[in-house]
């Protein structure tokens, strides 16, 4: 999940999105792929995580 606050200024909610955005690649869920659910393609949920995915 990505958050950007209310209050943000326009340009710093478009900057704060892109950050995020170019952040996410299949190289960093590979690397971190136990410590959260990923939505992303590479993604393969952890036993804990399973419930999560099948939810959505």
């Amino acid at each position: 999940m990505v958050g950007i606050s209310r209050n943000a200024r326009d340009e710093e909610a478009e900057a704060a999105f892109r950050l995020a955005m170019n952040g996410l690649s299949p190289e960093m869920v590979a690397a971190d792929n136990d410590i959260a659910v990923w939505l992303i393609v590479g993604y393969k949920p952890a036993p804990r995580a399973v419930g999560v995915i099948e939810t959505l």
